[in-house]
């Protein structure tokens, strides 16, 4: 006698539902880091109106329910998730002021799908008065954070992270000052975006890539292009980023030879 398939699906409750009444303090962003969907326990949490946050890109947000006298955590998130995104890993903040008097950390869990990053899911979770003190006894950063600090805060060169297709992932401060491009306007793009005609013609991009992984490192001088057209001379290193032996992206790191050569006087 024949068994009975079973369904591959069960009727159940909405998805959407489960996430709004979840008992966490949850965020999910866009790659490009605008929030697309909050709980209800958030906005309660935050004493925020979902109007207020839903569509808003992430850091303006944060940055009107801060402290203004804790500027620095606002550095520190960004470089959490950066440093999730690259890693594909989950990634915590230290703690966060807010201005309702409530300090919180940051749980930080990037969704991909294969090489695509989908969403960011932000997971919020206060920080006890407590833990504060904790906190407060630890001097410094670790050297990993006070690099990612060091890389957000660098203003002469572009650093920024790509996937293994080449897809922008992270973006530093100084790749916008160079690049013109906002976070918003950039990520997920494609890298071949800064390069002119002609070596798009001879597929110049993909050549560089491909050398990288085969060397380890690319170093090139050449024009590049900003988001208003304008070019400049840049010299550009491209380095293989592997984690525990897999492959996961590469770094890339740009400056502009003529502004910093006219910078020294030369």
């Amino acid at each position: 006698m024949p068994q009975e398939s079973m369904p591959t699906t069960t009727a159940g409750p909405d998805l959407g539902l489960i996430f709004d009444l979840s008992p966490l303090a949850l965020l999910v962003l866009s790659p490009a880091w605008r929030i697309t969907r909050v709980s209800s326990r958030f906005l309660g949490e935050w004493r925020v109106a979902a109007d207020d946050c839903v569509g808003q890109e992430l850091l303006r947000f944060v940055e009107r329910q801060m402290r203004p006298s804790r500027p620095a955590h606002l550095a520190q998130l960004t470089t959490t998730i950066d440093d999730a995104i690259a890693a594909r890993a989950e990634r915590t903040t230290k703690p966060i002021n807010t201005r309702c008097a409530v300090s919180w950390r940051a749980r930080v869990i990037p969704i991909f799908n294969s090489d695509e990053l989908l969403s960011i899911i932000l997971e919020w979770h206060e920080v006890p008065p407590s833990h504060l003190e904790d906190e407060l006894v630890k001097p410094g950063l670790s050297t990993d954070e006070a690099f990612r600090v060091l890389v957000q805060a660098v203003k002469d060169y572009a650093i920024f992270l790509l996937n293994t297709e080449g897809h922008i992932a992270t973006w530093n401060t100084g790749a916008e000052l160079l690049k013109g491009y906002k976070r918003d306007d950039i990520i997920g793009k494609h890298f071949s975006i800064f390069y002119g005609k002609e070596d798009l013609d001879i597929k110049k991009p993909e050549m560089e890539l491909e050398m990288c992984m085969r060397e380890g490192r690319v170093e090139n001088e050449g024009w590049r292009y900003r988001k208003d057209g304008s070019r400049f001379w840049a010299n550009v290193i491209i380095t293989a980023v592997y984690k525990d032996r897999v492959h996961v992206g590469f770094g890339k790191v740009m400056r502009d030879l003529v502004s910093q050569t006219e910078g020294r006087g030369f």
